[in-house]
């Protein structure tokens, strides 16, 4: 195989494990009965009246329209919520 090939496979098998990672880390982190989970990789619940999707393999999240990543944690815990 070519160089490129193998270095396709390799960048394609590391982000596979990152975000298996990111899952199980955002699994133990959050309090799973709180989540209305759509499928393992999509979460959603509802925070002061509005929608709040989670990506927990991306890190990223959806609130009132404005799509984010990282610090969702930080953002319930300011928000009075029990993440």
């Amino acid at each position: 195989m070519s160089e490129i090939a193998d270095l396709y496979r390799e960048t394609a098998e590391y982000h596979k494990q990152l975000r298996q990672q990111r899952l199980a880390r955002n699994e133990a982190t959050y309090d799973l009965s709180k989540w209305k989970q759509h499928t393992p990789y999509h979460w959603g619940r509802t925070v002061k009246g509005k929608k709040l999707d989670f990506w927990p393999t991306k890190d990223k999240w959806m609130y009132d329209g404005k799509v984010r990543v990282g610090g969702l944690y930080f953002w319930l815990t300011a928000q009075g919520e029990n993440p």
